[in-house]
C-alpha cells in the first residue's frame, strides 16, 4: 500500500523574532504613565529574559501571558523524550491522544478532550486541527509529523475556531519548524532497534548570515514490523517512509520584510496490520476457518 502527500508553503509576514526564555517579575515603587505598561507589553522579550514565547494567539507573546489553556513543548523536552514524532506526546500535555491511523501517509488520529476523527476520508474533517510554520494540514493525512526537525509544539486545548479557522473544535496543535540558520551547519541522526527498525535523519543549513538562508532535509524510517503472522509465519505490519524538502529564507536588509518558502514531500509504503477477534457464537464464525476464531489482541494476532 503506498500512499505519498506533498505540500508547498509559501509565508510572508512581518519580521518578528521569537525567543525562548523566562521573566522574573518587576516591582515598581512609583506608578509609571500610563502608557507605558502598553509599550512594556508590546516590546519583545530579549535574549536574556527567559520568557517563554508562543504564538497561540497568531502573534508573539510570553506563556504567562497568554488566555489559553496551553501547553508548550520545546526542543530539549523532545529530546528528553526521545520523541520521533508527535505521536510521542502522550502525557506532555493534559487531555491529549495521538495514535496512528494505519491505512493514510503520516495520518495522526488525534483527540484532545475527548474529541477526535479517526479516519482518512476527505469528504470529513478532523476535530483537532495541526498547524506547521502557521499552515493547516487539512486532513488526518500528513499530521503524524516527525520530531526531528521541530523547534517548538504548542497544544491548545478548546474550541480554536476564531484564530485557526474550521476543524478545530477539539483544539490545536501549533508545530514551528526550526527556521534556517543562514549560516553554514549540519546535524544528523541514526538509529537502530529490534525488528530490523532503523532510522536516518539529516538537516543542513546555508547562507550568508544576514539577508539569506536555506535549510535542507531528509528522513527516513522503516521496520520490519514487530507483528507476527502465523497463517504465513512471518513478521508482519512492515512500513518504510520518506520525508524530503528543502525551506528558503530570504530577509532584505532594513526592510522589516521576511519570505519563506518551503517544499516538502512525504512518500509511505506500509502493510496495514489486521487481526480477527471473533468469537464462537457470533455470526462471522461460520464464514472463516475454525483456527480463526477465539483469537486475542495481546498473544494471538
Amino acid at each position: 500500500m503506498n500512499y505519498a502527500f506533498a505540500r508547498t508553503v509559501i509565508a510572508a509576514a512581518l519580521g518578528t523574532t521569537s525567543v525562548l526564555g523566562f521573566a522574573p517579575a518587576a516591582f515598581a515603587q512609583d506608578a509609571a504613565p500610563a502608557a507605558a505598561p502598553q509599550a512594556e507589553a508590546e516590546a519583545p522579550a530579549s535574549e536574556d529574559t527567559g520568557a517563554i514565547i508562543v504564538t497561540a494567539r497568531r502573534r508573539s507573546e510570553t506563556l504567562q501571558s497568554t488566555p489559553l489553556a496551553i501547553t508548550a513543548i520545546n526542543t530539549v523536552a523532545l529530546e528528553n523524550k526521545a520523541a520521533v514524532n508527535i505521536g510521542d506526546l502522550q502525557g506532555a500535555a493534559p487531555g491529549l491522544l495521538i495514535t496512528q491511523q494505519n491505512s493514510g501517509a503520516q495520518a495522526a488520529n488525534i483527540s484532545i478532550r475527548g474529541l477526535t476523527y479517526a479516519d482518512i476520508e476527505k469528504s470529513q474533517t478532523p476535530t483537532v486541527g495541526v498547524v506547521v510554520d502557521g499552515i493547516t494540514i487539512g486532513t488526518n493525512t500528513g499530521q503524524l509529523q516527525d520530531a526531528f526537525d521541530i523547534a517548538q509544539i504548542e497544544v491548545l486545548r478548546g474550541p480554536q475556531g476564531t484564530l485557526f479557522g474550521a476543524n478545530t473544535i477539539g483544539g490545536v496543535i501549533n508545530i514551528q519548524r526550526t527556521a534556517p540558520t543562514m549560516e553554514p551547519g549540519f546535524k544528523g541522526e541514526v538509529t537502530y532497534g529490534r525488528f530490523n527498525t532503523w532510522a536516518a535523519k539529516a538537516v543542513a543549513n546555508y547562507g550568508n548570515g544576514e539577508t539569506w538562508g536555506v535549510k535542507l532535509f531528509y528522513l527516513h524510517n522503516q521496520t520490519d514490523g514487530f507483528y507476527r503472522n502465523v497463517t504465513r509465519n512471518s513478521s508482519a505490519g512492515a512500513s518504510k517512509g520518506d520525508t524530503y524538502g528543502g525551506t528558503l529564507l530570504f530577509k532584505p536588509t532594513g526592510s522589516g520584510f521576511d519570505l519563506k518558502l518551503t517544499v516538502e514531500n512525504v512518500v509511505q509504503s506500509f502493510e496495514p496490520v489486521v487481526s480477527n477477534i471473533t468469537q464462537t457464537g457470533e455470526v462471522f464464525c461460520g464464514f472463516i476457518p475454525a483456527n480463526e476464531c477465539n483469537r486475542n489482541t495481546t498473544t494471538d494476532l
